[in-house]
């Protein structure tokens, strides 16, 4: 048994930290996972992609500029797909493990590569439901933030094309972000709803709504801390300068597919550290509002039986686990009756 997190309500910095310390002590076991999972297929399908699509013929053309991504073309088609395809294999049945691995490793187990893969494809189903949901409301997202911006560039002249970049970054971009935090900040544990309770395609929205209740703005500011280090598909990070020099110097070698490449691997690399917050604040939030099971935490942290029965049966005794710094415990429920007796003998304070 490796040696387990204390449970108990966390601040924002507790959080990161949390999952900096997961990251940091258990990287190669995410990195192990995520390569076989998320790396291989999808570079598979970017080797098949550029045999069929051959996405940078204009390099070879000698063209001054490289096709712009939201008209309908081959390079377009090509970075979208490959968005896509990272985002199913990588943000979804790849991180849907490393949430399973961080899970097991926060209560002190140790899971292997076996125990994870059938965990996973056995929520292969549920998995997929959630992922196609997710991917429905944020498109319909973008669509409302970003669809005036597009009609308005589609006008003639240049006054359009100036009215639909004026709008999308002052108008555009502040709805898409509101828009993101209300549905990230309600569904954002999905995902691991699905893997640590159990939950259905439909029933995890539910799940994780109830879950985050009251810190939805937190759940949301650390998907977005997260993603502005690992990124996400399509989007550049903080961390990415190395992979983002790679590419370009493989671009100007005029080897793009190595690019391409170089680039999926070092954000496979990366990417586990973004579902690492998630896993803790999903245990936060149950020590919260559910009162993680004593019996649980008592086989974790070593407990001994005589001093458990000890806090089951005592009123005014609560589990205070180590490094806990906040005020005085609420009772037990069961002991609810005897704490208000307690009180009104004035043995301890209300």
């Amino acid at each position: 048994m490796a040696r387990a997190f204390d449970l108990r309500p966390l601040e924002f910095g507790d959080h990161l930290s949390r999952a900096f310390s997961l990251y940091a002590r258990h990287w190669l076991v995410f990195a192990r996972w995520f390569l076989l999972v998320g790396f291989l297929p999808a570079a598979m399908c970017v080797v098949v992609l550029n045999v069929l699509l051959e996405p940078y013929a204009y390099i070879a053309h000698g063209a001054a500029s490289e096709p712009s991504l939201l008209a309908f073309n081959s390079t377009s088609i090509y970075y979208w797909l490959v968005c896509f395809l990272s985002m199913a294999l990588s943000q979804w049945f790849a991180g849907a493990g490393v949430m399973y691995m961080a899970a097991r490793i926060y209560v002190g187990d140790s899971p292997g590569l076996k125990e994870t893969a059938r965990e996973v494809f056995g929520r292969a189903g549920w998995i997929t439901g959630v992922m196609l949901l997710h991917l429905l409301a944020l498109a319909a997202v973008l669509l409302v933030a970003f669809g005036p911006a597009l009609l308005l560039g589609e006008g003639h002249g240049r006054s359009a094309g100036v009215g639909a970049w004026l709008y999308a970054v002052f108008v555009g971009a502040p709805v898409y972000f509101f828009l993101l935090a209300l549905y990230l900040g309600r569904y954002g544990l999905n995902l691991c709803c699905v893997m640590l309770d159990d939950a259905d395609s439909t029933s995890a929205f539910t799940r994780s709504q109830a879950l985050s209740k009251g810190f939805r703005w937190r759940l949301y500011m650390l998907m977005l801390v997260a993603a502005l280090l690992t990124g996400v598909p399509g989007m550049w990070s903080l961390l990415d300068l190395p992979a983002f020099l790679g590419r370009e110097l493989l671009f100007k070698s005029s080897v793009p597919l190595a690019g391409d490449l170089v680039r999926l691997l070092w954000q496979s690399l990366l990417a586990p550290f973004f579902f690492l917050p998630l896993v803790v604040f999903f245990f936060d939030q149950r020590s919260r509002k559910e009162g993680y099971d004593l019996a649980v935490m008592a086989t974790n942290f070593g407990i001994d039986e005589v001093e458990l029965l000890r806090h089951q049966q005592s009123a005014n005794l609560g589990y205070v686990p180590r490094g806990w710094k906040g005020g005085s415990l609420r009772p037990k429920a069961q002991g609810v009756a005897a704490h208000a007796a307690a009180q009104a003998q004035g043995r301890v304070r209300p």
